[in-house]
């Protein structure tokens, strides 16, 4: 429920933004694609570790709810909306089935259905072991994604203010 929740936020989110906003938006996504595309350049032992050791123990017995926010929705969905209806459907799958693995795994199993250069930030980022050759490009990741929160609480408050002094007329509506 939580998950279908966020989901539709996000899609709620952008489709209040104006052009600008969403150019600026892509731009800071951009950013966290460039980095997760690093981590994985960078960190190739890591992923393989992750593979063949663990076997991608991380993404099964967990809580989806924990690990995807409303901010890597926003991510997916602005990179890559053509992914829309397929988040859409495993989403509501996941309102139907309490599985102890993550939804976002084809048949249940795997691979992921997420692009291979743009997952949520707590799939790329988080390992079980000491990651000290791609740290610069983990901090990287984590500050676009802070740059993209602060953009989009950015956004709301603007339009707010907008909105405000146009009530109390010390900006005129656009005639139109």
């Amino acid at each position: 429920m939580v998950l279908a929740a966020r989901f539709h936020k996000a899609e709620d989110i952008l489709s209040r933004l104006d052009y600008s906003e969403l150019l600026g938006l892509k731009k800071t996504c951009s950013q966290i694609q460039a980095a997760q595309r690093a981590i994985l350049e960078r960190g190739v032992s890591y992923m393989n570790h992750c593979a063949v050791v663990c076997r991608g123990l991380c993404c099964r017995n967990m809580k989806v709810m924990e690990i995807i926010s409303l901010y890597d929705f926003i991510l997916l969905l602005v990179m890559a909306p053509e992914f829309k209806y397929k988040i859409a459907k495993q989403v509501r799958l996941a309102r139907v089935l309490h599985t102890a693995d993550c939804v976002f795994l084809e048949n249940g199993r795997g691979p992921c259905l997420f692009p291979v250069d743009l997952k949520p930030e707590r799939c790329i980022a988080s390992f079980c072991f000491e990651t000290q050759l791609i740290r610069r490009d983990l901090i990287r990741l984590r500050t676009s994604f802070n740059r993209l929160i602060f953009s989009l609480r950015w956004y709301r408050w603007r339009r707010f203010g907008l909105v405000l002094l146009k009530k109390i007329g010390l900006i005129r509506a656009a005639a139109g």
